[in-house]
């Protein structure tokens, strides 16, 4: 995937003053030499992955649920994100990292599901990882119980970090690394998906996967998403600063 990189500065903030402790303060702009020093370099994937629920759950030839009727009059597609920081200038650490995307308001998106959340994220030998099990109604929810060995799960190929398997029972199974055990995300129902992702503990430095399931008319080709990122950091007395880009224009082609 692709990536956009942008660059947040003091410019960036809603109340560039909290850069500087009030006691500190001189009349006029800073010199431009300290405001680029002081800077966040953040990056989106400008090409999200696409992948048809329908077509995940019958790859392994087995029939959607018979009392499902939402694939009559409608597509759902799983969309992946990533979204990344990499600090420079020796600036203060990212505190959260954030992302907002909104959908079109023509043709109608609705958003069924999100992930990572905390409820699903668990520890594991390498870090941090996110476990969610995809509904045939494109539901993101937490995984059911294992399924019996009978049941193997059929590996299905999202992308090279996250891994999937269909299983009768528990349909398509979702894993993949978090950069933090503390996940808000928020947008079901609506045309508009955002995360947080809290610092618990370590650096929110490196690319993080995001992913939502949405709901879209039966002929559609491609979604078209305004994007947003941003960064929180810690200024003086430890008060927080939101750093945020302008609108980024990206597009999931559905094929």
């Amino acid at each position: 995937m692709s990536m956009i990189e942008l660059d947040l500065t003091p410019e960036n903030a809603i109340d560039p003053r909290l850069f500087t402790p009030p006691g500190q303060r001189t009349f006029g702009p800073q010199p431009e030499s300290e405001l680029l020093h002081k800077r966040i370099r953040v990056r989106l994937g400008d090409r999200p992955t696409a992948r048809n629920v329908r077509k995940m759950f019958q790859a392994d030839g087995k029939e959607l649920p018979a009392e499902l009727k939402v694939y009559a009059g409608y597509e759902i597609w799983l969309i992946g994100l990533s979204v990344g920081v990499i600090k420079e200038g020796g600036w203060q650490s990212v505190t959260r990292l954030g992302l907002r995307v909104e959908l079109p308001k023509t043709p109608r998106f609705v958003i069924v599901g999100l992930a990572p959340e905390t409820r699903m994220i668990e520890r594991g030998t390498a870090g941090f990882r996110c476990n969610a099990a995809l509904g045939a109604n494109g539901s993101l929810a937490l995984p059911k119980a294992m399924v019996a060995a009978a049941s193997a799960a059929v590996p299905v190929t999202l992308d090279a970090s996250a891994s999937a398997g269909i299983s009768a029972q528990a349909g398509v199974n979702l894993s993949f690394s978090v950069l933090s055990p503390a996940v808000i995300a928020v947008g079901k129902g609506d045309s508009r998906a955002e995360w947080v992702v809290e610092d618990a503990g370590g650096p929110l430095i490196g690319d993080q996967e995001l992913y939502f399931s949405v709901l879209t008319p039966l002929v559609t080709d491609e979604i078209r998403m305004t994007a947003r990122v941003n960064a929180t950091i810690a200024t003086f007395d430890l008060l927080p600063c939101l750093l945020q880009t302008p609108d980024i224009h990206i597009k999931a082609v559905l094929q």
